[in-house]
Order: structure tokens, then sequence, then C-alpha cells
């Protein structure tokens, strides 16, 4: 480095230098006189005209130096433990037991039969599972039913039968023909669909306790029921064993359902005929 005082003799000096001076005059405070400055100012556009770059990278190119430099992160190495290749006698080695009692493996055993797969599974359940049972209700064919709009019935006017219902047909099961069930059930789906919207305010509410009504056959012999409702069904109650027995009705028969009313009468009214394959 230069001395503060040698600046002003001329010469030719680094950029370095001249900032290395002007720091050493700003510590020591050596007054520099104008003559001396101007001389400075004209050795700094010297060396900076003669310098093709700065000595002192820009901000940018710190930065890309920074990187350029810094070596890439190595990946973290976890040492494996090496596993060691334990080499076992055939023989158990036993203090209290003489080796020739032993009987020794063979040098290739059998291997263990595979596991079945999956699908192999699924046949084997399915092949040892016995095939199910269908409920056959009846041995007669089903077939699709064309009933009248209105019931067919003996000594009885169409002309005073009014508001009828969709007929639907039924089968008869086993409870529906026991003397300890005495009930000809309904289904749900069958009263809301034909039922239902047939019924007055008033005989709705009265479902829970049950009204009396009157079933025809299609001779037109009269029967007394209570038609009610019964666990999520609808029921005729009281008379129904009565007209099982008098028309041999059995498990698989086949009988068509009608609910309307009549002119001459008040009352819900019901019709119930035995279907044939005829």
């Amino acid at each position: 480095m230069l001395p503060p005082c040698s600046i002003a003799q001329g010469g030719e000096f680094t950029r370095d230098e001249i900032d290395c001076a002007l720091s050493l005059i700003q510590l020591s405070k050596t007054p520099i006189d104008a003559l001396q400055l101007e001389q400075l100012d004209s050795l700094v556009k010297k060396s900076e005209d003669k310098l093709p770059h700065r000595s002192s990278p820009l901000p940018e190119q710190n930065r890309n130096l920074t990187n350029q430099e810094k070596p890439p992160k190595r990946p973290k190495i976890v040492p494996l433990a090496r596993k060691p290749n334990w080499v076992l006698s055939a023989v158990p080695e036993i203090k209290t037991l003489d080796p020739a009692l032993i009987n020794k493996s063979e040098d290739n055993p059998p291997r263990r039969p595979r596991s079945p797969s999956l699908q192999q599974k699924r046949k084997l359940s399915n092949q040892e599972k016995p095939p199910k049972r269908r409920r056959i209700v009846s041995s007669a064919p089903k077939r699709n039913w064309v009933l009248s709009p209105l019931p067919q019935i003996e000594n009885l006017n169409p002309a005073l039968i009014t508001e009828c219902s969709r007929p639907f047909v039924k089968e008869l099961s086993d409870s529906d023909t026991k003397d300890e069930q005495c009930r000809f059930p309904l289904v749900m789906t069958n009263y809301r669909r034909y039922l239902e919207h047939k019924l007055s305010r008033d005989e709705i509410a009265g479902l829970k306790k049950g009204f009396r009504v009157t079933v025809y056959d299609e001779e037109g012999v009269e029967y007394g029921m209570t038609f009610k409702e019964w666990t999520n069904m609808m029921v005729l109650i009281r008379g129904w064993m009565t007209f099982v027995s008098d028309h041999g009705l059995k498990i698989g028969d086949f009988v068509g359902v009608w609910m309307f009313r009549r002119r001459d009468r008040d009352g819900l009214c019901f019709a119930i005929k035995l279907l044939n394959f005829d």
C-alpha cells in the first residue's frame, strides 16, 4: 500500500490501492488540499478506463459466484448393517445329549405344499357349500292374471258398485290358512297402491282399532270381518277362517281381491275370488 503523500506524486495505481489510500486518509485524518483531490479524481478515472472490469463484482455477480462455489448437497447415506452368514451345524450340540441319539435330517427335505390362491379358495368354498334351497310355496306355475275392473258377484247388480279399487292377486301362504293365525294379511305395497286412496279420513284414523267390513265371494255370500292395521300390514280378521273352510283354500292358491262401496249401503266392502288355472 502507498502512503497518502505518494498520491500527489503521480503514477499509475489500481483501484484497490486508491480505495486503500482513501481509507487511510480518513483514519489518519491527514489534511488534503484541493490539488491532491483533483489528482486523486484523475487517477480514479484513468484506472476505470484502463481496467476492463471492476475488481469488486456486482451484487448479482456475487450471487452467481456464491451459487457456483457452493458444492451440491450430498445425499445422506445411512450405512446398512451387514447380516452375517451364520453357518449352523446339522445336529444341535447339547451337552447332556448324545449326538448319536438324534436322527439326522435329510439333505433335501420335502417342500411344503403351497397355500391355495384366493380363486382356488373360492372354488373350494363354493364346491363344499350345499346349494341354497328355494322356498317353494306351490307347485303350480305362476301366470299373469287378467282380472276384470269390477268384481263379478252373483245376485249383485254391477250398477250398485262404486269407488272400486284396482284388483290385485295374492298367493296364499302357510300363515294365511293356519287356525292359529286367523287372518288374511294384505301387503303394505298393495294397500298403498290400490286401497289407501279409496279410504276416507275417518276410516284411516280407525284402522288401528279396526272397523267392520263386508266380504263377498263370487256367489254373493256375505262374510262379516274386521279390517285393521296389524304390525306393518293390513289384515282381515274375525271371520277369515270361516271363509277359508267354506271355500277349501289351501297353500299355493291364488285369490283376486277387490275393494269397493255399494250405493244402497254404507260401509266398506271386499270381494275375494279363488282363481283357477283353467
